[in-house]
């Protein structure tokens, strides 16, 4: 009898340590884990903005700058942070529509200066926000945000940022 009351608890631990686990608990196959990384990878999107990219006139600039833009989980918002140096009165910057070396039409209005009053020198963040479905302008109008997270992906948004000196753009990048 002392034999079968040392078994009982034995048996009752067994039990509850072999029911723990979860039945739909799959293994972490490599495959899973590269398009898991790659998911959280698809949310941020940057571009380095140079005159180089230009491609309405020649410019002549040492301004540089860089856009960041981060998806929300439940991809509703896109926040943005736009980042500018060695750039003179600035008047706009926007998110275009086209290809790399293609000028394209305004989607997004990201910054604009006040009427007749350019952002003289700007050094470091020139604008930050939210963009939503209600944000997009142009040929994005009444669309939703992930027609443009599926342009951005195509590589077919860039970023502008507009000058007295050159109202075509100063610098550009195409958002990748």
């Amino acid at each position: 009898m002392k034999k079968l009351f040392n078994f009982f608890p034995v048996m009752v631990l067994l039990f509850l340590f072999t029911s723990c686990e979860p039945d739909n608990v799959q293994p972490q196959t490599a495959d899973s884990a590269i398009s898991s990384a790659d998911a959280k990878k698809a949310d941020n999107y940057t571009a380095h903005l140079r005159p180089e990219e230009e491609t309405n006139q020649p410019v002549v600039s040492n301004a540089t700058g860089q856009i960041i833009l981060k998806l929300s989980k439940d991809g509703t918002q896109l926040y943005y942070k736009l980042i500018v140096a060695n750039i003179e009165t600035v008047v706009a910057a926007h998110l275009h529509l086209g290809a790399e070396g293609v000028s394209g039409p305004v989607v997004v209005p990201l910054f604009a200066a006040p009427a007749g009053s350019p952002l003289v020198s700007p050094q470091g963040i020139l604008a930050e926000g939210i963009i939503t479905s209600s944000s997009l302008t142009g040929s994005l109008k009444g669309k939703t945000l992930t027609d443009l997270i599926a342009a951005i992906e195509a590589g077919l948004i860039y970023t502008n940022v507009h000058s007295v000196k050159y109202p075509g753009g100063e610098i550009r990048g195409q958002v990748k």
